[in-house]
């Protein structure tokens, strides 16, 4: 092309270029995409969504544009909303054949440009999360303007709260509080001290520097009101319902779920009408301020704040033991045969809640601003990993006059699932059987199979995967202690290639087996299969100890279950308590045959 026709180009288009900026000079907002480099359609439409964006309806979350629905969750801006919001907020235009500015539709490239940008680089304010009520903030300052507000990242939609007060006297702001609560049949003190600090949390959240634990309301039987409970604990804080789901038998479910609800920016998360709780995302989830997980329908991996309010209902829940670490009861017990028989009840719940959410939600914020006023006294009772939880919450209530925090725990032991109690008879039956002597998982397996024990781990596999499974358990489970045994590593088995585990007497209970008194004999002493080279032709054991284990007794013969005395176990895998008689059974999967899996 000669130089010429260069300069011709080159003289239409900056004429092309004048006629759009006087365009732009006259509504400010016009952005040409012909002719340009991406970064400067990008930096363009950037500068016009910030302008366009007050008040704001654009956030960031991360790297990641969000926005809030209509029905006030967090959601991801796709391609397509971003497009819409790009054309709202300029004019986008190009050239025809002719060579006259004519409008077009925002490009896509520039949306995904846009959202693909590192959070540096966005001009949105950072998004917090949306609450429906005032709540103090870690500062102590009490936040209760409707709107976005800069400084906390906070955004409130008050939901036509008005007249809301903070400064009631504490016994009037109490006499709401019980008012609220007194129809329901709590069984003890500790019970309704923390169905108040379930009610109370949503509100200063932010003044808790740690994670949270689940609060668990559960009954003996069906009608005793603890949905009802979770409805009026969380509507106040909301305004509306807690998200309220199922909690799926399947981890990878569950995990996603989990992301969902934490990614919708939901203040109380309820799993309703829980039978047990045993799951390691929620584990997980509970002890954790940033939540990792996988997007629904996606496999990438998203970081979430979790500062959610964590609360399960249902009859009887059976608890593993690191859940009930986890947990704090309110037991509700109507006393009665039938509970949803009961009548007479002084307010009508939950409608009376929400015809008087302003009453209770400044009762709220006059107990904990009263709390805030005498200096935020502390809680002395305690509870691991939540620490700063039990600090404050107890302290709060405690302040408000409700006794016995933390005082009902104990009984959540009991509330426990067999797991430990079937992990004890394992390995009563093992130290019976083997005493110190190494074993692997295979010797194991065999013992669960004769005594039916640990279905849970491993019933229904495949020989190969239910003895990883096994060998996976052991190794979670060394240096354990049940009852007056311990699990310890014993090395590796050179000739299976697993690892060896053995059990170790704590000093109570069991005794090691006496050694035998030395014979007098021609032939130099041997052991049966101690080799601390590794290399004997009884095992192949190699011994992580420099201490030579005893002489282990001969087997007396295989035991069976009837011949070992497990008073004080129940619940083994479902062999030693059967269903009871008002348990569901129609949707149980049938009994594991064992000998015919293998």
């Amino acid at each position: 092309m000669s130089n010429s026709k260069i300069a011709e180009l080159a003289a239409a288009q900056e004429k092309r270029k004048k006629q759009v900026e006087t365009q732009t000079q006259a509504n400010g907002r016009t952005i040409l995409t012909t002719n340009r480099f991406l970064r400067e359609i990008t930096s363009d439409t950037l500068q016009a969504l910030n302008a366009a964006n007050d008040p704001p309806e654009l956030f960031r979350a991360g790297s990641e544009i969000i926005r809030v629905s209509n029905n006030d969750e967090i959601e991801p801006v796709t391609v397509a909303a971003l497009r819409g919001c790009m054309d709202r907020a300029a004019d986008f235009m190009k050239f025809d054949r002719n060579g006259e500015p004519v409008p077009a539709r925002p490009p896509e490239d520039v949306a995904r440009d846009i959202l693909s940008l590192p959070a540096r680089k966005l001009p949105f304010p950072h998004l917090q999360g949306v609450r429906h009520a005032p709540l103090f903030l870690k500062c102590g300052r009490l936040l209760v303007v409707d709107g976005y507000d800069k400084g906390s990242g906070w955004l409130l939609r008050l939901r036509g709260l008005d007249g809301i007060k903070s400064n009631l006297p504490l016994v009037e702001a109490r006499h709401w509080l019980d008012e609220l609560l007194h129809d329901f049949p709590f069984e003890d003190e500790a019970s309704k001290t923390h169905a108040v600090a379930l009610l109370l949390q949503a509100f200063l959240r932010e003044l808790i520097d740690g994670a949270t634990p689940m609060y668990l309301i559960d009954a003996p039987a069906r009608g005793t009101g603890k949905g009802l409970l979770a409805d009026v604990l969380t509507s106040v804080p909301t305004g509306g319902d807690a998200a309220v789901t199922s909690l799926p038998a399947d981890g990878d479910e569950l995990e996603k779920r989990i992301t969902s609800l934490l990614l919708a920016g939901r203040s109380h998360i309820q799993f309703d009408n829980v039978r047990r709780l045993r799951s390691a995302h929620l584990e997980a989830a509970l002890t954790t301020l940033t939540w990792s997980g996988r997007r629904l329908g996606k496999s990438e991996t998203v970081y979430i704040p979790n500062r959610a309010t964590w609360l399960a209902t249902g009859n009887n829940i059976e608890l593993s033991d690191e859940m009930a670490r986890r947990t704090i009861p309110i037991r509700l017990d109507a006393g009665v045969e039938r509970p949803e028989d009961r009548a007479k009840f002084k307010h009508e719940l939950p409608t009376w809640a929400y015809r008087n959410r302003p009453q209770l939600v400044s009762a709220c914020l006059s107990v904990i601003e009263s709390w805030i006023d005498a200096g935020q006294p502390q809680s002395t009772p305690t509870l691991g990993r939540y620490e700063a939880w039990a600090k404050v919450m107890g302290g709060l209530v405690g302040f408000a006059g409700y006794g016995g925090f933390l005082s009902n725990r104990k009984r959540l032991q009991g509330q426990a699932d067999s797991e430990t109690q079937e992990w004890t008879a394992t390995v009563k039956i093992w130290w019976e059987l083997h005493k110190e002597r190494p074993i692997t998982a295979t010797d194991l397996f065999e013992v669960l199979k004769e005594h039916s024990l640990l279905l849970d781990l491993w019933g229904g596999r495949a020989k190969t995967g239910a003895l990883q499974r096994i060998g996976h358990a052991l190794s979670r489970k060394r240096d354990r202690v049940y009852g007056d045994l311990t699990i310890r590593t014993a090395g590796h088995d050179s000739l299976n290639r697993s690892n060896a585990y053995r059990l170790e007497p704590n000093g109570g209970g069991y005794h090691k087996t006496p050694e035998t008194p030395n014979t007098p004999s021609a032939e130099p002493e041997t052991t049966d299969f101690i080799d601390f080279s590794g290399n004997d032709a009884t095992g192949g054991f190699e011994f992580d100890d420099a201490k030579t284990p005893t002489k282990p007794r001969k087997n007396p013969g295989q035991k069976t279950l009837n011949s070992i005395d497990l008073s004080g176990f129940s619940g083994i895998s479902g062999v030693l308590k059967p269903p009871q008689p008002d348990e569901q059974s129609d949707d149980r999967e049938p009994a594991i045959e064992v000998e015919e899996v293998f």
